[in-house]
């Protein structure tokens, strides 16, 4: 495993180290030969889950803490078939055990839980699942909550929930009790320990691509009482588009006028919404000259 990891990493590296005898590293036919071997199939993986619990083992409670996250990403639907196995792979496969119906065809994106521990400086894959578009509500929240259980058999402990926006995962949350009007709930007990509070939180880097991309769709939105309007970014870059000292020197077209794959790009939705560019707004709308068409209403 570790040679296919150093292979993964740098082709060209491999083959040097091999060709020069720097380590004794398999030719890429006996990696190949290896991986047609394995077990690889949808579903939870018991290996990563007993490498977990070897990782945790002898370790105090608070040590084996951790966070469970989980996203999906989008792969090139395709069907072929495995003459060993006798089976087709390519639709929509969630393992063993999910009692909720689904719909079947080919799988178009991947469903991946990983586990974080906080006081380790790892993470660890254990489940992966063939979904056709986003899961269900009902099969993730059946999908999370046998995760939480097989973690805690596993002597991990699952403290908190990490997951993007994505309108399933807000049903999820509303499914496990999580609530976001009052009265406030941010958290839900453990199916298997009642002393223990998961928390739900949706990472930042997609709270702030979607925040960006909120008010580019928008144009207006209203934040804190007041209107936050996308037009000032966009006079913002017009105005420092031509000049060699740029206040906000980060700022490019793609930035301003993203296509629908640059959306996408955390980077660029941080530093549009960076202190940076507030501060360059502010100077503008503060500056004699221009401060007419930074001013807002």
């Amino acid at each position: 495993m570790q040679a296919l990891m150093l292979r993964m990493k740098s082709a060209k590296a491999y083959r040097h180290i091999q060709a020069d005898g720097l380590l004794p590293l398999p030719c890429a036919n006996t990696l190949r030969r290896l991986l047609s071997s394995s077990d690889c199939k949808f579903g939870f993986n018991e290996l990563a889950l007993k490498n977990i619990m070897k990782a945790l083992d002898g370790k105090k409670s608070f040590e084996r803490w951790g966070c469970l996250l989980f996203d999906e990403m989008s792969i090139l639907a395709d069907l072929t078939f495995d003459p060993k196995l006798l089976e087709w792979h390519g639709i929509v496969d969630y393992g063993e055990n999910i009692k909720e119906s689904f719909e079947k065809g080919l799988a178009d994106h991947a469903l991946v839980f990983m586990f974080r521990p906080y006081e380790g400086d790892w993470v660890q894959p254990f489940a992966c699942f063939a979904t056709k578009g986003a899961a269900k509500d009902e099969i993730l929240y059946e999908l999370l909550a046998k995760a939480v259980c097989l973690l805690h058999n596993h002597l991990a402990i699952v403290k908190n929930f990490v997951s993007d926006g994505h309108q399933a995962n807000k049903k999820v949350a509303t499914i496990f009790g999580i609530r976001t009007v009052e009265p406030c709930k941010t958290y839900f007990l453990h199916p298997m320990d009642d002393s223990i509070k998961i928390y739900w939180f949706v990472d930042v880097p997609h709270a702030l691509k979607c925040v960006r991309n909120h008010i580019l769709t928008h144009k207006q939105v209203q934040f804190a009482g007041e209107i936050a309007n996308y037009e000032f970014y966009s006079r913002l870059y017009k105005q420092e588009k031509f000049n060699g000292l740029r206040l906000a020197h980060r700022l490019t077209e793609s930035h301003i006028y993203p296509t629908n794959f640059q959306r996408m790009n955390v980077r660029k939705a941080a530093q549009v919404l960076s202190r940076t560019v507030a501060m360059a707004i502010k100077h503008y709308r503060e500056k004699e000259e221009t401060k007419k068409d930074f001013k807002g209403k």
